[in-house]
């Protein structure tokens, strides 16, 4: 593994997340090492008595870790066979995409770095980056698609089976401002449609002052129609059975939500942190604190809740780490520099995905891992 590059270059204080707390907060990245996820929860030994066998580790494979396309932001796959990892650089997207053999370079004719891709499990996949600029590809040739905001940055998007899309994102320069019509932003875009309108969030009475006007990732629970987002400031807001937006969550810690997931409406899980890394779970009424592993960094990115109850969770310095359905985490050892930001499962195979994306330059390395050694390596 060309680890050294990656490591000088990302060997430095955290900016921030490209855009929402003091350096200061971050911390540095620590170390190299190498990386086993625990698989599974702990098997109970023959007899009844004493502890139980430790869980065997997982090693992850790395599939690039130079990647000079740009850093990777979001990985998305409707099944082993198509996967699809989303970033790029300032201006240039890089969209990669695996066949279950092979991988392949599926660029949109959009000029920005993406930040997320997400598909309707049936051919389509739709990608947000910089710039406000959309695309959605139709398993044979990309369509631009227009948000109307130009000046923002989409972080977070999702495509319906029926053809609707969401994205979510907000001004690239409100930080420290009360959110506004042009700063918070959630999208829709009616199937068929090439325009994305922009949906009302209702009041935001309990917005702390200061906050990261964003909203960052969103989940829909396809069985009720429910829509998840989460952003700056541990800010939730949900929506379903036409009952509009409403805020869910508010926290005057600081930390803001980056990413959410879930397996229902109730039992949905969202990762964030600053000076400290956040995990809440919202079971159908109220979201609630859970616990993280001792040795979890500062920022946490990225969440992937399995079918079988399992969690997974990815962040800064390489980490991951996975929650057992019984409660009990085992942590990784670190396995690179660079900062993940998306964790994935595919149905066969598990994937992690990010890069240098925390350092404030202008040229990113990107870095694929995957849990199957048979997956092909990458050439940088």
């Amino acid at each position: 593994m060309k680890l050294n590059k990656l490591y000088h270059r990302a060997a430095r204080p955290f900016a921030r997340h490209e855009m929402s707390w003091p350096r200061a907060r971050i911390g540095t990245l620590l170390g190299l090492g190498c990386l086993a996820l625990w698989g599974g929860s702990v098997a109970g030994c023959d007899g009844g008595e004493g502890p139980a066998p430790r869980p065997q580790p997982v090693a992850w494979s790395t599939v690039i870790e130079d990647d000079a396309s740009g850093a990777f932001y979001s990985v998305w796959g409707s099944g082993p066979s198509d996967v699809w990892i989303a970033g790029g650089e300032a201006g240039k997207p890089s969209l990669r995409h695996f066949d279950g053999k092979a991988w392949s370079r599926r660029d949109p004719p959009l000029a920005a770095k993406l930040r997320w891709v997400h598909g309707d499990g049936l051919g389509k996949v739709l990608v947000v980056g910089d710039g406000g600029q959309a695309a959605l590809y139709d398993g044979g040739a990309w369509t631009t698609l227009n948000t109307g905001h130009p000046g923002a940055v989409l972080w977070g998007a999702w495509l319906q089976s029926d053809g609707t899309g969401w994205a979510v994102g907000g001004s690239a320069a409100a930080v420290g401002d009360d959110p506004g019509p042009d700063k918070l932003l959630l999208l829709r875009r009616p199937a068929g449609a090439t325009d994305f309108e922009p949906v009302a969030l209702g009041e935001r009475t309990k917005w702390p002052k200061s906050s990261s006007s964003q909203l960052f990732k969103l989940w829909r629970d396809d069985a009720s129609g429910t829509l998840f987002a989460v952003g700056g400031r541990a800010y939730v807001a949900t929506s379903g059975g036409g009952a509009g937006w409403q805020e869910s969550f508010s926290d005057s810690s600081g930390a803001p939500l980056f990413t959410v997931h879930g397996r229902s409406a109730t039992d949905v899980w969202a990762v964030g942190g600053a000076i400290g890394a956040l995990l809440v779970r919202f079971n159908g009424k109220s979201w609630q604190p859970e616990a993280l592993p001792e040795d979890v960094p500062f920022v946490v990115q990225g969440v992937f809740a399995h079918p079988d109850g399992r969690v997974d969770v990815a962040g800064e310095r390489g980490f991951t780490a996975r929650r057992g359905a019984d409660g009990a985490w085992t942590s990784s050892s670190i396995l690179t520099a660079a900062n993940l930001h998306a964790v994935f499962h595919d149905g066969k195979r598990s994937w992690t995905v990010g890069g240098d994306i925390a350092i404030d330059k202008t040229e990113h390395l990107g870095a694929i891992f995957c849990d199957d050694p048979a997956v092909p390596v990458i050439s940088p």
